[in-house]
């Protein structure tokens, strides 16, 4: 197993005013959030065994956070790698919207899916959206795991011991953790028999640090399901 560590970025003009920022949205950060990503450089500063190579997605905000976080090590560089796969979902037309505009939205498109369809099962808000050039839940899940593995098995090759470090978007981290929690029984569905969408629980907060294992074993029989999320004990 390769102990991972993946944080959200610092705060943008996007989140400060609630608005919806998905991979087709590009914003620098505030000043508060730039601010938010020297103080999660001195935080990680507590892992003995980060691995030289950090990940992030090709956004400003990722790579910009990336770069102060692991920039405030005076004794130790990093080496800052951009994937493209790791960028936050894509919401489609929908970018840009005030967050409160979404739920409704959802709500009228679930209920005429279901009018048409009848029962739609437990993973329907994951295979679908309401919105035109945007990822499913269950696409942009297959495309964050297989980025993720991917970095790791590169980082593992010359540091199998070390913990991989990831600065990234608050959805590339829910999918993972929600999967996760899914396949222990821990992810709880909704009155309506389907598992939640990830801006139906609380976000994550701007900087906000979470830990996994990437089992790169052989006989794993997908991406995402390498990838275990551990929670902080509290």
């Amino acid at each position: 197993m390769v102990q991972v560590i993946m944080a959200r970025h610092g705060e943008t003009p996007y989140n400060a005013q609630k608005k919806i920022c998905g991979g087709g949205s590009d914003p620098a950060l505030t000043a508060n959030g730039v601010q938010q990503a020297v103080e999660l450089g001195t935080s990680l500063k507590s892992y003995s065994n980060l691995h030289s190579k950090v990940y992030c997605s090709h956004l400003v905000r990722s790579h910009h956070t990336a770069s102060l976080a692991f920039g405030e090590f005076k004794e130790k560089s990093f080496e800052i790698i951009q994937k493209r796969g790791l960028r936050e979902i894509d919401h489609g037309v929908s970018e840009g919207i005030p967050a409160a505009e979404r739920k409704a939205e959802w709500e009228k498109h679930m209920s005429s899916m279901e009018a048409a369809f009848g029962d739609l099962g437990e993973d329907a808000k994951w295979t679908t959206t309401p919105y035109e050039r945007a990822e499913t839940f269950a696409v942009f899940g297959e495309r964050v795991a297989s980025a993720v593995v991917e970095s790791v098995r590169e980082a593992a090759k010359d540091g199998p011991d070390k913990t991989v470090a990831f600065v990234t978007h608050n959805a590339v981290m829910q999918v993972l953790i929600m999967n996760s929690l899914r396949r222990e029984g821990k992810l709880e569905k909704g009155a309506d028999g389907a598992y939640p969408m990830f801006f139906e629980l609380d976000l994550l907060k701007n900087c906000e640090v979470a830990t996994f294992e990437c089992d790169l074993s052989e006989g794993v029989a997908t991406n995402m399901q390498r990838i275990r999320f551990i929670p902080a004990k509290v």
